[in-house]
């Protein structure tokens, strides 16, 4: 069987929830309870579902040289994923999402600080043209640059690959 090679131009960032029995107001402090760490970000899990459903997925992205990359980097390791084109930088954290989910209704609010996401640009990973041309798809979504999301598209598009 072909196995197909995915590669995913995007995000990591872990998400920070906790429940509270109402979502504060302007300036209030509510007391929480639940709180989890969760591997998070559109591009990381897009990546995990497509390694899951059997594909063979290259992971293109920054994530911060602190506990929570080592965190991603254990993710992707366990679940096979090439990180060959992922780089860890000292110039910004890991990015993170901030969550609180109202424990009667489910309605929660966000606050998301992309740190090194935002730093993933068209240059990121010097082979990154040569990986993109040897995919079947090139999947993205805008948790990161335009601009990268931008050139990884227009890379695999002129080679004929499938971008979503």
């Amino acid at each position: 069987m072909n196995v197909p090679r995915i590669t995913v131009v995007g995000s990591y960032a872990t998400g920070l929830t906790m429940k509270v029995e109402r979502l504060p107001g302007t300036g209030e402090t509510v007391l929480g309870n639940g709180y989890r760490v969760d591997y998070g970000g559109k591009g990381s899990n897009q990546a995990v579902g497509c390694a899951r459903l059997g594909a063979k997925v290259s992971f293109v992205a920054k994530i911060g040289n602190d506990d929570f990359g080592a965190m991603a980097l254990g993710l992707y390791r366990d679940e096979g994923i090439d990180v060959a084109h992922l780089r860890q930088v000292d110039a910004a954290p890991t990015g993170v999402g901030f969550i609180l989910v109202d424990a009667v209704s489910g309605n929660n609010c966000i606050a998301i600080d992309p740190g090194a996401n935002g730093l993933l640009t068209p240059a990121t990973s010097p082979n990154a043209k040569r990986l993109l041309n040897s995919s079947a798809v090139v999947l993205t979504q805008l948790e990161i640059p335009v601009d990268a999301a931008a050139a990884a598209l227009m890379l695999a598009r002129a080679r004929r690959v499938l971008t979503i």
